[in-house]
């Protein structure tokens, strides 16, 4: 069988056409490319497939042709999405954004037209976790946004002394090493921590002048070694709580800067600057973290809403103290979608329970006598910080998985 017999007569809500040629982008991913100062190689972010998109080469003939090619452009011109018959491609459900319409006085009888078509899809209603936790991060990245801008205008080196940018190269080498003990401190409970963050450190920890002179620069370095995070172990919690004490910590103790000069102010308001953009970029990544996390039990789910919650609370009163409007709004929306994501995960996981062993025993052990098998162990003993896999000390009240039907109280 000859392939053009393969081929199907084209038209658009049946207005039949013919096809010269077709020029269809049909593959592809959507992809967002983050890129960080000191950093030679990219994160590329996968946000799904792209939009199938057609460009057709199309012509009407014959003593009717007018007729034709009136009815394919109104066909067109309908409102909303319509059949596409695709020679090549079978039948498709798109949406005609243009039409270009040629004839030549040396063509009778021939109309020429370019279709433009692109994939019309489904418009659906929100629902489910994956549309919660994508209203989560859409709601972070316009807060980390807000933030960012308010962050360049608090941010004051350029045109200051030298020992204010000195002052605040420093600061950010602290922040760096603080970093840097947090992800040695996430490793050692077993999650993962990507090349990428390690990486996205070493600029901070000697920050050049140019780097530390760009607000911009200064912000996307932080955000470079919390990103990679949030894909690399989105079902540990622990990254949740490294990003909440982060948040918490808000750049450790440094020493207050003494002086009233415009110099000295500069240097003490950079480093209010500085405090803050680490606790709100801790925080954002801590919320889109929380909404896609495999949270392993409803308490620990409940616990990073309402530690995430108050955290934006208190961002938010400073930037209202402050008259950053746009990062009040934005640090507004994300808490309540953070919320949303979590509480709609929350019913349907188990419960906490206090357990306490009449005598010293192994984990294998108190995972039998609760539960009659072993599974749990390592859970056990991870969740409580137990030294050895064989000693859980008697006497010692211990947090488990509660079993079906068990509904006491934490």
């Amino acid at each position: 069988m000859s392939w053009r017999n393969e081929l199907l007569p084209a038209s658009f809500r049946g207005a039949t056409f013919h096809v010269e040629r077709h020029d269809s982008e049909v593959g592809g991913r959507r992809v967002h490319l983050h890129q960080y100062p000191g950093r030679d190689e990219p994160y590329a972010e996968d946000l799904g497939i792209d939009a199938s998109r057609y460009t057709i080469d199309a012509y009407v003939i014959g003593d009717a042709y007018m007729a034709a090619r009136d009815a394919l452009i109104a066909a067109c011109n309908k409102e909303g999405p319509g059949r596409l018959v695709h020679p090549y491609l079978g039948e498709l459900t798109v949406l005609c954004p243009k039409v270009r319409l040629r004839e030549e006085r040396t063509e009778g009888r021939m109309a020429r037209l370019s279709l433009e078509f692109v994939q019309a899809g489904e418009n659906r209603f929100p629902q489910g976790d994956a549309d919660r936790v994508a209203a989560t991060t859409a709601s972070a990245v316009a807060a980390d946004t807000a933030v960012d801008r308010a962050f360049s205008v608090l941010w004051n080196v350029a045109r200051q002394p030298n020992f204010v940018s000195d002052a605040a190269a420093s600061n950010l080498a602290g922040i760096a090493r603080q970093l840097a003990d947090a992800l040695a401190d996430l490793a050692l409970v077993g999650a993962a921590v990507p090349g990428e963050s390690l990486a996205a450190i070493e600029p901070l920890r000697a920050p050049s002048a140019t780097l530390v002179a760009d607000p911009a620069a200064v912000s996307g370095g932080l955000r470079g070694v919390l990103e990679p995070l949030l894909t690399a172990d989105r079902a540990s919690r622990s990254v949740v709580g490294l990003a909440l004490d982060l948040a918490t910590a808000g750049g450790g103790s440094w020493e207050p800067v003494v002086g009233s000069t415009p110099a000295r102010l500069a240097q003490a308001g950079n480093q209010t600057a500085l405090r803050s953009l680490l606790r709100r970029a801790a925080v954002t990544a801590a919320a889109r973290a929380a909404a896609g996390a495999d949270w392993e039990t409803y308490d620990d789910a409940l616990g990073a809403r309402d530690r995430l919650a108050a955290a934006l609370d208190d961002e938010r009163d400073l930037a209202a103290d402050r008259g950053e409007r746009d990062a009040f709004t934005a640090l507004g929306s994300l808490r309540a979608a953070t919320v949303r994501a979590i509480e709609a995960k929350a019913p349907g996981l188990p419960r906490l329970v206090f357990e306490t062993p009449r005598v010293t025993e192994a984990s294998l052990v108190t995972a039998y006598r609760l539960y009659g098998d072993v599974d749990q162990a390592e859970t056990i003993a991870r969740r409580n910080g137990a030294i050895h896999l064989g000693f859980l000390p008697a006497g010692e009240p211990l947090e488990v998985l509660a079993r079906t039907g068990d509904q006491r109280a934490r």
